[in-house]
Order: structure tokens, then C-alpha cells, then sequence
């Protein structure tokens, strides 16, 4: 904005990400529609998916439940968000039956403004994804056995099961309207 403060275009980066993932093709995003207000409920968005797009999944509620950030030296920011990633669907298991899938992750931004031209920046994304506490319990039978060790459960529900980064370079653009 004017006074040099810079905000996230949700509604546009989720957008974008899920089409890059999921590979939109025809030039038709996966999103239907995604209903996201930072000044009615900054915690929730909403994502209608095109039908099929992703086997049964029709919506997506994600929810953030935590946020920080921190101001490293002049061209470093820092900033983490928890999120709980809800999928709705209908189930393979008949009519009537809606499937639902939780998924929990972190994510941890740093930003880095390019000391040679201060419209640029880099930055980094790690990704810490977590079990759900009930399928946690399948992961700390030992091998060979079905019997889950409760000594390993909390482990198996706090610690991330996969941690992947990427890196992505920016370029300020004028709004387009």
C-alpha cells in the first residue's frame, strides 16, 4: 500500500497453488469459486472444486489455527502458519454418504528483499505435514505386528511425517485494477 506495508493476495496464491498442483489444464482453474474475507473471518477459506478434479473432493474448508511472524534485519521476514485442511466429498460407499478428510501441516515462509533492486525478493517455503491422531496409532506398531506401542504414540501424532521446501523468487507488480 502507500505506506509501504505489503499484504497477501489469499484468494489469489491459494488459487494458483492448487492450480499448479493439480495441473489445471484448458486454461480453466480446479477452483470453482473460493470464498475468503480477511475482514469477516480471517481463519477460513472456502474452496469449491470443479467436480472430479480431485477423485471426490467437491470442497475445502482450511482453517488456520495459528499464526506468527518475526522481522529478521532490514530485508529478512519470517512468518509460519498451522492449518487444518478439511476435504468434503461424497463417498465411495454409497448414496447419501459424504466423506470427510482432516489433514494438519505448517508452513514456515522466510522472505528476503534483494539488496540490488528493492521491487525483488526471494524466499523459501518448508512444509511440515502430520498424521491425524487415529492413523498415528497404525504407525508405531513395531514390525511384524499390528500392536500399536503406546510409548510411540505421542511421537507418531506430534512429530511431521513429511517436510518438503521449495524456493520461489517475487517481482512487485502494479495492481492490475
Amino acid at each position: 500500500d502507500k505506506s509501504g506495508n505489503v499484504y497477501e493476495d489469499r484468494n489469489f496464491n491459494i488459487v494458483s497453488l492448487l492450480d499448479g498442483y493439480l495441473d489445471a489444464s484448458n486454461d480453466k482453474s480446479v477452483v470453482e469459486e473460493m470464498e475468503y474475507s480477511p475482514t469477516d473471518n480471517v481463519n477460513r477459506a472456502t474452496l469449491r472444486l470443479r467436480s472430479g478434479v480431485v477423485g471426490s473432493v467437491e470442497r475445502i474448508e482450511l482453517f488456520t489455527n495459528s499464526r506468527e511472524y518475526e522481522q529478521g534485519n532490514n530485508d529478512d521476514f519470517y512468518a509460519a502458519e498451522s492449518f487444518r485442511q478439511v476435504n468434503l466429498g461424497y463417498s465411495a460407499q454409497g448414496y447419501g454418504r459424504s466423506a470427510v478428510t482432516n489433514y494438519d501441516y505448517t508452513c514456515v515462509w522466510n522472505y528476503t528483499r534483494q539488496q540490488d533492486d528493492a521491487n525483488k525478493a526471494s524466499g523459501s517455503l518448508v512444509v511440515a505435514a502430520y498424521l491425524q491422531s487415529n492413523d498415528a496409532e497404525r504407525f508405531t506398531a513395531r514390525a511384524g505386528s499390528s500392536v500399536p506401542q503406546v510409548n510411540n504414540l505421542l511421537q507418531a501424532s506430534t512429530a511431521p511425517c513429511v517436510v518438503y521446501q521449495t524456493s520461489f523468487k517475487m517481482t512487485k507488480m502494479d495492481r492490475l485494477n
